[in-house]
């Protein structure tokens, strides 16, 4: 499944400014936020790759996840960011390899390596 590209809403372009504002459905938007929105704010492809890379410890691969990349509650900007991202990747041919939950600027945020 991908993003749809969805209908252009406004586009500006002059010697200053490039911007575009789309929109997408009520069912595309769900769609994306329950799957490619989700895998990339919770950074589940690169989680795995690392619990994976951890396999010949004998410890269990939901123990170690749990552990080292707990989930929780989202703030709305960060969902709005990882959709974007997604959108970028899907439709604008980009490439973002980070993730958002390793982007966080707030340092009150951060403790000891770990977001809080």
């Amino acid at each position: 499944m991908s993003m749809p590209k969805g209908k252009e809403e406004y586009l500006i372009e002059n010697e200053k400014v490039v911007a575009f504002g789309i929109s997408h459905s009520e069912k595309e938007m769900v769609d994306a936020l329950n799957n490619e929105v989700f895998d990339k704010i919770f950074d589940i492809r690169e989680h795995l790759e690392i619990v994976k890379s951890l396999s010949d410890t004998g410890f269990d691969e939901a123990v170690i996840m749990e552990r080292l990349f707990p989930s929780g509650d989202k703030e709305d900007w960060e969902i709005g960011e990882a959709y974007a991202q997604v959108y970028a990747e899907t439709n604008l041919n980009s490439n973002i390899p980070w993730g958002i939950s390793r982007d966080i600027k707030n340092r009150s945020l951060v403790c000891q390596g770990r977001i809080l």
